[in-house]
């Protein structure tokens, strides 16, 4: 979760209503194959997912590996870490990814880049990061909540598929095993991804979003209808509910329980 907009968003939720602008290694290798296909064959709609993850761990991006037993709680083979340029782009985070390898977990990274930056400097940012993490990386999303504020800008969807068809080639040269990931929305990005979908992501493997739900945005079941329409595997990244899952309890937004995953193939806690 970009923790800036998101949180901005929560506490503007109404005026946001008012505007109008809600939308709403073997083991990696067979292990991708398995969930994200490139042939693109989608988990079926009554199966809970195969895998469970969770980002935000305590110390992670700074290296410390003492939060990676709350894995443990979800029973959880995943690990999950946002990126972005202040924030484990040099990899800051890497004794901690190498500890979770180590256990046997699979590691997602999500790459937020700067809405601003022309696209050359997107992909020599990709490049410079996939320098530190790409030996780990058991799946890669290009972008995280892009909709959003990154950089004191929002992107497109054809901006965002722009970037995509830059960026996934380096990708998948410098990470060939890594499932390569869409999307990344937020709870009102749904048509964002739409557009990126309809404007060509050439190699995405699976389409992921966040599904914090709220009666003002995110509707799973929508979300799920349109994803399998394009016969990819839906990744919940963030959204799902557990011990000290995001949001709180006494937020607007809410977690989803796993019980109602049905027909996602990855589903991730974010941690509070």
């Amino acid at each position: 979760m970009s923790a800036v907009p998101i949180k901005w968003i929560v506490r503007h939720l109404s005026a946001i209503a008012r505007l109008g602008i809600l939308a709403a290694a073997l083991l990696f290798a067979t292990a991708g194959s398995a969930l994200a296909a490139p042939s693109g064959r989608a988990m079926p709609a009554g199966r809970l997912p195969r895998v469970i993850g969770v980002g935000d761990v305590p110390g992670c991006m700074t290296g410390s590996t003492d939060g990676l037993s709350v894995l443990r709680n979800y029973h959880a083979s995943a690990l999950r870490l946002v990126i972005d340029p202040k924030n484990g782009a040099d990899g800051q985070a890497l004794a901690c990814v190498r500890a979770a390898v180590a256990a046997g977990d699979r590691v997602q990274f999500a790459i937020a880049y700067n809405n601003r930056w022309p696209t050359r400097r997107v992909v020599a940012y990709f490049r410079h990061v996939l320098a530190s993490y790409a030996p780990y990386a058991w799946a890669i999303s290009i972008g995280n909540e892009q909709e959003l504020l990154h950089g004191g800008a929002t992107a497109t969807g054809a901006r965002y598929a722009g970037v995509w068809r830059a960026v996934e080639p380096v990708v998948a040269r410098l990470a060939p095993r890594a499932i390569r990931v869409a999307g990344e929305i937020s709870p009102w990005g749904l048509s964002f991804v739409q557009v990126a979908y309809r404007s060509g992501l050439p190699g995405v493997q699976a389409i992921s979003t966040h599904s914090y739900t709220s009666r003002l945005g995110f509707n799973l079941p929508q979300v799920m209808a349109w994803v399998r329409t394009t016969r990819l595997p839906l990744w919940v990244t963030e959204g799902l509910d557990g011990p000290g899952a995001w949001p709180p309890r006494s937020s607007r937004l809410h977690a989803v329980p796993l019980s109602q995953m049905a027909g996602v193939t990855v589903a991730d806690a974010w941690l509070r």
